[in-house]
């Protein structure tokens, strides 16, 4: 089985342009035809495994790049995606020499993101207002684009975004950089600190030319690991997710000022599972933060998450208990942007996959995670149809013999709405 999105049966076919009306795939009421592009845009997103992290993600550690590379590439070719958005990619230029000829390929690693923000290279709002406020910053767009266009880094993963030419006029990109968020005893806002964070999104304003319809498209790859928690645990990972997530989905929409009209799409790997805390603030518009106030001042608390105020002691681990404080308080993020989850549109039981990553040996044991997500501006798309991940007995234990990679590409195809 050469592709698993190839030989995957149940999978709902790709609807031929321009003909018929567009259904809602999951079986809802859709709007009156009227209202629907009839052209679709095909959106992949695909973590895509760093060379730097097979030992300790492959089984048996036995698979090199060299091998999975052509599984990885037959993925996408096969899902010939107008929109991909990749992470873990390294190295950045194996993708250039084997996609650049079809795609416009954006790419950013970790260590550039960083640099880019220590250097004071965020991006900047293009003003619809006209005068040269607007050309100096139009100016910046295009030289972050021509930049975005040729970086290269082979010895850090990083994320790509990959625009079809032939049906994606990329119009300007920018990289979105961000702070380590923290709290204190009189604030649990996750404000963002001086620290920068190794995190970043991909965004691109782009033209479907076979509608002429615009749509922003934004990828990111969301942190893993909590360093410097208290613990290695979800829950210690996830409110630092928030706080990213809170100061990206601001640029988003400082970016986008005011062409309000244009819509928006948002993948990748967020290292969240659908009821975590970082899914519910991307999606739902609402995060509920805990953290421990003591006389040593704020960290975040192990353990699951819950929306009580309570008091009593904490046990620290090393055999002493000290009276502390459990405050909780419900994080909302003031934007306009609310997204959907596209796979949960496209599914009849209206919820994500049961898992996007397989791996049978991590650490000390296997790992099944949904942790990829194409999320969606709601109101603004529809979902026309979806590729749905293999069933667990076809992958077995690993999703590396099916994708090349230990994640599990997602894909949808969707129309726009007026």
């Amino acid at each position: 089985m050469r592709c698993a999105l190839a030989s995957r049966g149940s999978h709902l076919a790709r609807p031929a342009p321009g003909v018929g009306a567009v259904t809602d795939v999951s079986g809802h009421q859709s709007p009156p035809p009227s209202f629907v592009l009839h052209r679709t845009v095909r959106v992949m997103t695909f973590n895509v495994l760093a060379r730097i992290w097979e030992p300790d993600h492959l089984p048996d550690k036995g698979a090199s790049f060299a091998k999975r590379f052509p599984t990885i590439c037959g993925q996408i070719d096969t899902a010939s995606p107008d929109v991909a958005f990749l992470q873990e990619v390294e190295p950045s230029t194996a993708y250039r020499a084997r996609f650049g000829a079809q795609y416009h390929i954006l790419f950013a690693s970790k260590a550039m993101a960083s640099r880019a923000a220590k250097a004071s290279m965020t991006t900047t709002t293009v003003s619809s207002s006209g005068g040269d406020a607007a050309s100096e910053s139009a100016k910046c767009a295009s030289e972050m684009t021509e930049q975005l266009l040729g970086q290269t880094d082979d010895g850090e993963d990083g994320a790509a975004l990959l625009l079809r030419k032939s049906s994606m006029e990329l119009v300007e990109a920018h990289i979105v950089t961000c702070f380590d968020p923290f709290m204190n005893q009189h604030d649990t806002r996750l404000l963002p600190s001086a620290r920068v964070a190794r995190q970043f999104a991909l965004l691109a304003l782009c033209r479907h030319i076979p509608t002429g319809e615009y749509c922003f498209v934004a990828g990111m790859h969301m942190k893993a690991n909590g360093y410097n928690a208290p613990t290695d645990t979800e829950q210690s990972e996830d409110w630092r997710r928030v706080g990213h997530a809170r100061q990206i989905l601001e640029r988003f929409q400082a970016i986008r000022g005011g062409r309000m009209h244009i819509p928006f799409i948002f993948g990748g790997d967020f290292n969240a599972q659908p009821q975590s805390t970082t899914v519910d603030y991307l999606v739902r518009n609402r995060a509920v933060i805990e953290s421990y106030a003591t006389a040593g001042g704020v960290t975040a608390p192990p353990g699951p998450s819950s929306s009580r105020l309570k008091q009593g002691p904490r046990d620290h681990g090393d055999g002493s208990d000290e009276d502390s404080q459990l405050l909780s308080r419900t994080i909302h993020h003031q934007t306009w942007l609310n997204f959907e989850s596209a796979m949960a549109m496209a599914r009849p039981t209206r919820d994500d996959p049961e898992f996007t990553l397989l791996v049978s040996q991590y650490n000390a044991g296997g790992w099944s995670a949904t942790l990829d997500y194409i999320l969606l501006e709601k109101g603004r798309f529809i979902v026309t149809s979806a590729w749905d991940v293999p069933p667990r007995a076809l992958c077995g234990a690993d999703a590396i013999p099916y994708s090349g990679s230990d994640h599990l590409p997602l894909v949808v195809d969707v129309a726009f709405l007026h």
